[in-house]
């Protein structure tokens, strides 16, 4: 996704007239994406979720970029890398202990109390958007690329066509789980239920020889 992004800001850079100024501020997204990575890592976030957590902060994050793009936008290509390199572990380390804003972003205006004691709720402006659709233009390359390399797969041989349905259902479920749709089995009870479950497996395990 780093790689498709900086594709993106190379063309973004050679529009003409507004074409700079929209790399520019591209740049201070992807560089801030780049800094939290490992801390959203860390924190077991799937992609859809930290590309939505920065989505949703997308003025919080463009400050925090915008030093770095800054200073790595005002030589050539080479020094430009040194020097985003040498801030690089400092923006890693801010990263860690940042707390990004709003905490939550369709709220995120503090209650303000009235005069006769009661609370306020302030909506946010109508005319700044909540959620700013940054990376649209990467995920869409991307999934234009899977596309491309997955063309053909569909004459495969059974048996290959059998391995890959085993790998993607394999992909399908963890992915499943980790956005937090997969419920998570019971345990087995009792000793029929597991002698029961053993010889079903064997039994699929045998079918799956013959058909190998």
């Amino acid at each position: 996704m780093v790689g498709t992004s900086l594709i993106v800001s190379l063309a973004l850079k050679n529009v003409p007239y507004a074409g700079p100024l929209a790399c520019f501020v591209f740049m201070c997204w992807l560089d801030s994406y780049y800094c939290f990575e490992f801390v959203w890592q860390a924190q077991g976030l799937s992609l859809s979720r930290r590309l939505r957590y920065l989505e949703e902060r997308w003025a919080y994050f463009f400050a925090f970029g915008l030093p770095s793009a800054l200073l790595s936008t005002q030589s050539s290509g080479l020094a430009n890398a040194i020097l985003f390199a040498l801030v690089f572990p400092l923006y890693i380390i801010m990263a860690m202990h940042a707390r990004p804003v709003p905490a939550d972003p369709y709220n995120p205006l503090p209650s303000i109390a009235s005069a006769n004691g009661t609370e306020i709720v302030q909506h946010p402006s109508p005319f700044i958007p909540i959620r700013l659709p940054i990376f649209a233009l990467v995920l869409w390359l991307n999934d234009c690329i899977i596309r491309v390399l997955n063309v053909g797969t569909h004459r495969r041989s059974p048996s290959a066509n059998l391995l890959r349905g085993r790998h993607k259902s394999l992909s399908d479920t963890t992915e499943g789980a980790e956005e937090g749709r997969d419920a998570v089995q019971s345990p087995i009870r009792g000793s029929w239920s597991g002698s029961r479950l053993v010889e079903g497996h064997n039994a699929r395990n045998e079918r799956r020889r013959k058909i190998d």
